[in-house]
């Protein structure tokens, strides 16, 4: 009965390893540039829409289209997109007309997206919060008060601060929201506001615990920024796996 059982298990181990072995390395091989660092590779890279997919779709603004403002005081829409920030005319009947200077914007979305007056506008994202004056073609840090300075080496698709939002609704003054550390006030005196503690002891999320799992952050507190290399590893060693145990198939049973 044993020896039937590990011949069964066997026929069906080598019939469904070698019937999903290629959706199983595309699988691992793409799921492995989703992240950082191999992200960083392909973060500015565009394909070509691949026929019968969610791609290939009539629709010109097809995951094209990021944020979309009207700016009263000038009488245009700002919008922004993935290929930039574009303006037009009230009307929407005009062709787009790319801005010469663009703001850094991060791949992964545009979350701020504030006219301040008729030509500047506050924009923030994960590469962080901006004043962008589109008259005179200036950038500003909003919340360092410094130029900004282009990164002439890409790196990971983030700033300094990751801004996931803002509001200047609050007394306190300017809040902007950190994707990391919560919210915080532009001019850094002092604190927002103290996170009440019935909520503060709560313990994590289901959610978080999937999020913090899938992206590798749970081990951050072993080994500090080097978990962006574990989902890398890890496909790596998925990969040798495959086409060694492919191979070890092959030459053993073929």
């Amino acid at each position: 009965l044993v020896v039937k059982t590990g011949r069964w298990n066997l026929k069906w181990h080598n019939k469904i390893g070698w019937t999903t072995l290629v959706l199983l390395i595309i699988t691992t091989t793409t799921g492995m540039f989703l992240r950082p660092p191999l992200l960083v590779a392909i973060a500015y890279s565009q394909v070509d829409k691949i026929a019968y997919t969610e791609l290939d779709s009539p629709n010109p603004w097809f995951d094209k289209l990021r944020r979309i403002n009207y700016n009263k005081n000038s009488n245009t829409y700002i919008i922004a997109t993935l290929d930039g920030v574009y303006h037009t005319d009230a009307s929407l009947k005009s062709k787009l007309k790319k801005f010469e200077k663009q703001p850094p914007l991060s791949i992964m979305g545009v979350n701020v997206f504030n006219p301040v007056n008729d030509s500047v506008m506050l924009i923030g994202s994960f590469e962080g919060l901006f004043l962008w004056d589109t008259k005179n073609q200036s950038i500003t840090d909003y919340i360092t008060k410094e130029p900004y300075v282009p990164v002439e080496i890409i790196g990971p698709p983030i700033g300094n601060y990751v801004v996931t939002g803002y509001s200047d609704d609050f007394p306190q003054g300017d809040v902007y929201f950190d994707f990391g550390s919560g919210a915080k006030l532009v001019d850094g005196k002092s604190g927002f506001v103290t996170m009440p503690s019935q909520i503060k002891n709560q313990p994590m999320s289901l959610w978080n615990l999937a999020l913090e799992l899938h992206t590798g952050r749970i081990y951050s507190f072993l080994i500090g920024d080097y978990y962006i290399l574990v989902v890398p590893l890890i496909g790596l060693l998925l990969l040798f796996i495959l086409i060694s145990g492919t191979v070890v198939w092959y030459i053993k049973f073929r």
